[in-house]
């Protein structure tokens, strides 16, 4: 089974979208990449349902791709090290999606997606290109960004860590909500952020040394 599926299914069991919701894809070289597809249950996904696009391109008759192929192909075709794409309906990050609230560097594990705050993209129509175009905009140093009264999509160097970032932005974003309820919320300065940034990247390193 490809892994675009085993992932789609774990991402309706830990929550982060419902229904037919949400898509994920992975590059399968610098020109294609294969995309689930649109209004389909992932409990019943087949490896022949999976939709096999180019980079750049349209949708070709017949094909029935995730109705936000527009958005992993601009990010393909934008960011080279994107190597799967995992967009989620999650519960929190559409709390700050809805209130067109970022996501400030509030916990350590915010620098998984990068060093800055996770950024709201301006508001579009789903499945367009516009909110593809909106959404690039918005990455910045980032790997997430969170689109507006919609949800949030990341990339990754494998469908792991892209999986893996969308999954703990959500727990952030779940800290910074319930954290926000009590009172004010401290960021942690520009300068750990950074260093943690650089701390992740070693991290996977280190684990394989020891």
């Amino acid at each position: 089974m490809d892994p675009v599926i085993d992932y789609s299914k774990t991402m309706l069991k830990d929550g982060l979208t419902f229904g037919t919701g949400g898509n994920i894809s992975r590059r399968l070289s610098p020109e294609t990449y294969l995309i689930t597809p649109s209004g389909q249950a992932y409990e019943s996904l087949e490896d022949k349902d999976l939709v096999e696009m180019e980079v750049g391109g349209e949708k070709k008759p017949g094909q029935n791709p995730s109705s936000e192929y527009h958005l992993h192909s601009l990010i393909y075709e934008k960011y080279s090290q994107a190597q799967a794409v995992v967009h989620t309906h999650s519960n929190y990050i559409n709390v700050l999606a809805v209130l067109e609230r970022p996501l400030p560097t509030m916990h350590y594990l915010m620098a998984s997606a990068g060093p800055d705050p996770i950024q709201v993209a301006s508001y579009a129509s789903f499945g367009t290109q516009d909110l593809a175009r909106e959404a690039c905009k918005a990455f910045g140093r980032n790997k997430a960004v969170i689109l507006s009264h919609h949800g949030l999509v990341a990339y990754g160097a494998n469908l792991k860590e892209a999986y893996d970032l969308a999954k703990t932005l959500e727990f952030c974003a779940f800290v910074y909500v319930q954290a926000s309820a009590l009172g004010p919320v401290k960021n942690l300065p520009k300068e750990e952020m950074e260093r943690m940034v650089l701390a992740f990247q070693d991290y996977g390193v280190r684990k394989k040394l020891d």
